[in-house]
Parts: structure tokens; sequence; C-alpha cells
């Protein structure tokens, strides 16, 4: 995620974070597990005002998820059973480089990137760079569980040829902060 911060968090970004805080409370309940946050612009943590009330909600204590602030060169440690989850589809071709070593490195065969979609990012810039890099990470395919913000969205993707190994969608709610 790109940063946590109340002033750059709103939207889309929130939206994820509810996401991942509710995939990270259905998980911990599971077993016991690491949940971390890898930023890819704030060099620091700074404030996680962003990040709070979505773990209050869900039940996950906020010292329970480690936040890796961007830095470069970033290393991250890659584990077997780590699972990744994008908001955006720059981080998506990113990240999918991450899956791919995971892979070959573990023995993996199937282990799809998450990917919360909440918006058609290819119209975003039309006829550029990040059009086209906006465009591959749509075109992953069976690499990609695709969880999209609203059915209307979901049945655009089809209608634009996208076929993931998994899509579900749902509906968006106010944000009751």
């Amino acid at each position: 995620i790109n940063g946590i911060r109340r002033s750059s968090a709103f939207g889309g970004v929130l939206t994820g974070l509810e996401f991942f805080c509710a995939l990270a409370a259905a998980l911990r309940r599971q077993n016991d597990c690491d949940v971390r946050i890898v930023l890819t612009q704030d060099k620091e943590v700074g404030d996680t005002l962003a990040l709070a009330p979505a773990c209050r909600r869900r039940g996950v204590p906020l010292d329970a998820i480690e936040i890796l602030p961007a830095r470069v060169p970033q290393v991250l440690d890659v584990r077997r059973n780590d699972l990744f989850v994008a908001f955006d589809s720059l981080l998506v071709l990113s990240v999918h480089d991450l899956l791919l070593q995971q892979r070959k490195l573990y023995g993996l065969t199937d282990r799809p990137l998450v990917y919360i979609m909440q918006d058609y990012e290819p119209g975003f810039s039309a006829f550029s760079v990040t059009h086209a890099l906006s465009a591959e990470a749509y075109g992953l395919g069976d690499d990609i569980f695709g969880v999209v913000n609203t059915k209307l969205l979901k049945d655009y993707f089809e209608v634009r040829g996208h076929r993931y190994q998994r899509t579900d969608c749902f509906e968006p709610r106010m944000n009751p902060d």
C-alpha cells in the first residue's frame, strides 16, 4: 500500500484497509499468523490513524500488524505461507514478481495474488505508460483473485475480456467514521 496516514487515506484506500483488516481477522481466527503491511511510498510509518478504526472494528490489535516503511532498496523476506494483497495495478505488477519467486522457491503451484479492484485504472491515464502498465496488470489472469468493488465494475471487467482465477465482488457501504 502507498501509505496509511490519515492525510493520504480516503475512499479506495480506506475500503482496502477495511478489507485487509477483515481478511487479517479471519486468518488470525484460523491460526496464529503474522500480518504485515508494506508501505511503498511512506519512508516512515508516521501516524496509523487511517488503519486504527478498521483494526478496531475487526478485532485486530494494531500492534499485531507489522508495518514496514518504504526503503530503497527494499528487502522483503517472503515466506511459504505469505498471502499477498494489492490495492492498485502498479503495485500488482511489483507484487507479482514476489509471488512468482515464492512459487519457485517453495514449489507452490497455485497461489493467487488478491487484488482489490475499485476502479478501471487504465482509464485514469489513457494512452500513457501508466495506462499500459495498468492494462498489463489486468492481463495476469489465473494469477489473480479479484475482489471487485461493485457488480457493475465486475461486469465491466468481464465485458473488457478480463478473466481471473476467481472473481468476487462486494457492494460498498458508507464508512462509519
